[in-house]
């Protein structure tokens, strides 16, 4: 492990995480720039605070900086909805805000072994949850049409053309979206709005999706 590193934007929050796992044995620095810290080279570990969105896409954009960033994600939530949001962002670890300093220990040694840890009760509903639609349904009637436009093969540049937004602002609504969701991109969006029910797809319409995807990745358009 080439670093350990507390990243709040709240300093008596990160200052008094950094004392308490300083006096458990580990080097900590503290920090409130995740990509910046993350994106230097060998495996790092953070112990990452998750209070909103913006969080989120910090969390994805380190993590696809450096494949061997190591993110142990603390939520201020700890329901299956905000997990699915840190595992998909591509957190290692994920605990609620009131995890125990053991709890928290645990979750670094074994991100430092490259393995990951989610509490057991919170993985079960994440299980089950996987394919049921929530009780409130995160998306609205405009998202869903985005997802049957991107679903029948449309392109994003055009899909904002149709919409009257930019490139960059349909990019980063779709973003939003896919953190909601819990999901990585565009494929797994769609694929999981049609198992909630609310695409109108049959399981051929999936493997149609699925396969102009691969087509499309594999020509790189």
């Amino acid at each position: 492990m080439n670093g350990l590193a507390v990243v709040d934007r709240f300093p008596p929050y990160r200052h008094g995480l950094s004392v308490a796992l300083s006096e458990a044995g580990f080097q900590v620095e503290e920090t409130v720039e995740l990509q910046a810290w993350g994106s230097q080279a060998g495996r790092r570990i953070a112990v990452f605070s998750i209070r909103g969105p913006s969080d989120i896409r910090d969390l994805r954009l380190a993590v696809a900086r450096n494949r061997d960033l190591a993110v142990v994600a603390i939520h201020e939530q700890d329901d299956v909805v905000s997990l699915r949001q840190c595992v998909a962002a591509g957190a290692t670890a994920c605990l609620p805000a009131g995890a125990s300093m053991e709890e928290i220990v645990g979750a670094i040694h074994v991100a430092a072994t490259g393995l990951s840890l989610i509490p057991t009760e919170l993985l079960r509903d994440l299980v089950r949850a996987e394919d049921r639609a929530p009780e409130a349904c995160p998306l609205s009637s405009l998202e869903i049409e985005w997802l049957r436009s991107l679903a029948r093969g449309m392109k994003v540049t055009k899909l904002a053309e149709s919409v009257c937004f930019s490139e960059r602002e349909m990019y980063r609504r779709l973003h939003d979206l896919y953190v909601r969701m819990g999901v990585a991109g565009r494929t797994e969006a769609v694929v999981r709005a049609a198992r909630w029910g609310v695409l109108d797809a049959s399981w051929d319409d999936l493997t149609e999706f699925r396969a102009r995807r691969v087509a499309a990745v594999a020509t790189g358009s």
